[in-house]
């Protein structure tokens, strides 16, 4: 599993949690957090797995290089590379 798909994952379970620590939500589904598991735990728990999952999710290193080298043409021919 690549880093971009472990974030992804992480920031799906990350906005559940913070759901799930809403007591609208909690009403709806009829569901109650446990004892040990309080409304600001789950916050925090929440939005540091969102954090991590945003990290993790972010742009690729194997993205292309901003100083890689493209050709210059002259016609069919390259005459050179630049910069880009």
């Amino acid at each position: 599993m690549g880093r971009k798909s472990a974030g992804y994952i992480l920031l799906v379970i990350g906005v559940l949690i913070l759901l799930a620590s809403l007591k609208q939500v909690q009403d709806t589904f009829h569901f109650t957090l446990p004892e040990s598991f309080s409304t600001p735990v789950a916050i925090i728990t929440g939005t540091i797995i969102l954090m991590i999952g945003l990290a993790l999710s972010g742009k690729d290193k194997s993205s292309p290089k901003k100083n890689a080298e493209v050709p210059i043409y002259q016609g069919n021919q390259i005459i050179g590379y630049r910069r880009h």
